[in-house]
């Protein structure tokens, strides 16, 4: 292969008539590339923090455990998570970004000559995801509920370490922040050396999930009822699904990406359906439906619905933190379950179905267990400490 300086390379590419974006895709890939090469033999070091920062971690252990410890925080962190992965979702499909992994090999193809080295992008176990790549759900997504567990965390040190002043000391805060910031730039780093989203996707991502973040802080969800939980889910999956109804009216097929995934991935057994555009629509739709219905089973249960605080029942100390690890185990349970991917239509509904009762059982039936084994087994430690939701 003959070596061209960058300058000559970029020149080519603009004779050969390529967009903008194709440009910005080709330096994209480029960057994957030189990530690749630098984390080789290290790599899975940096793939552990997509696991980390994978949406659906929110759903099945941030929410359970933060809800356990705290009911106004968790209801605010699953409705960020279901209005990021709606709006994730929605944008995806309009704006029809490729991933690295596979528009690396259409290019070579395009190009088809062997002066014009067109970056090498390695595929992972992890790499060959289903969905459209723009923008990042990851970045978008695990940006703003690690914010919000950050802003809990202070609020929580600053009642029960630091009741008797103001605020924490400017070193907790410098502290978690900081760490915040070093495992979110992890994440898109992990998201980079997987070969699964551009640069220009990471960036968008970002902005899309402070900018929806700061937009929710603004708003009180603790006492939103039943039925606006059931008609919210109705609207998010009725326009959701208009919108791919559209897609499929003009011609295209709104589940491109998932064929390109099949097509261009290198084992098929890597390819996740878990990451499919309806997938995740049912994922969000089953959890906001299941946080109103457990609400509201809790509260039936407890008689008092009807009056202003039935979102802030005042559980001891020692029932939340039992709660806490009873989620924690409801969790590890719950990602063993397995839904078989064949019919599709059928892993669509089980999809749904088991991410409405987890917020069910999380909200309405493990702080009754966890009271009913915190009164037999008391944690005197915490008992007597004033809790604060």
């Amino acid at each position: 292969m003959d070596n061209l300086s960058t300058s000559a390379v970029e020149e080519r590419l603009f004779m050969n008539n390529l967009s903008a974006m194709e440009f910005i895709n080709w330096k994209g890939l480029q960057l994957v590339e030189g990530i690749q090469n630098l984390m080789s033999g290290r790599e899975e070091h940096l793939f552990a923090w997509s696991r980390y920062g994978d949406p659906a971690k929110l759903f099945l252990i941030y929410f359970p455990v933060l809800f356990s410890l705290s009911n106004k925080w968790g209801i605010r962190l699953l409705w960020m998570g279901v209005m990021g992965e709606w709006l994730n979702l929605c944008l995806k499909w309009m704006l029809h970004g490729d991933r690295p992994y596979w528009y690396a090999i259409e290019l070579a193809v395009m190009c088809n000559d062997d002066s014009f080295p067109v970056p090498h992008v390695r595929q992972y176990p992890m790499t060959c995801e289903t969905g459209a790549g723009n923008p990042s759900g990851h970045a978008m997504i695990t940006g703003a509920v690690w914010c919000i567990l950050v802003i809990v965390t202070l609020k929580k040190l600053s009642h029960h370490v630091w009741s008797n002043s103001t605020n924490c000391p400017n070193v907790i805060y410098f502290i978690l922040w900081s760490t915040f910031a070093v495992c979110y730039v992890l994440v898109c780093m992990s998201r980079l050396s997987l070969g699964a989203h551009f640069p220009h996707q990471i960036l968008g991502g970002a902005i899309c999930g402070f900018a929806l973040l700061f937009g929710l802080l603004r708003f009180s969800l603790s006492h939103i009822g039943v039925v606006s939980y059931i008609k919210a889910s109705a609207v998010l999956f009725g326009l959701a699904y208009i919108e791919y109804m559209a897609i499929q009216c003009l011609g295209y097929d709104p589940d491109w990406s998932v064929t390109k995934a099949i097509e261009f991935c290198n084992n098929q057994e890597w390819v996740h359906l878990n990451t499919a555009p309806l997938h995740t629509l049912a994922r969000l739709c089953g959890a906001l439906l299941g946080l109103g219905l457990g609400l509201y089973a809790r509260d039936s249960m407890q008689g008092d619905y009807y009056q202003k605080k039935h979102h802030h029942p005042h559980y001891p100390c020692d029932v939340r933190i039992v709660s806490a690890v009873l989620s924690a185990v409801l969790y590890h349970y719950a990602e063993k379950i397995y839904i078989p991917m064949d019919p599709i239509k059928l892993f669509y509904i089980a999809a749904f179905v088991k991410h409405t009762i987890i917020p069910i059982l999380v909200v309405a039936v493990v702080p009754r267990v966890a009271s009913f084994l915190a009164s037999r087994v008391p944690l005197s430690l915490f008992s007597k400490k004033q809790n604060v939701d």
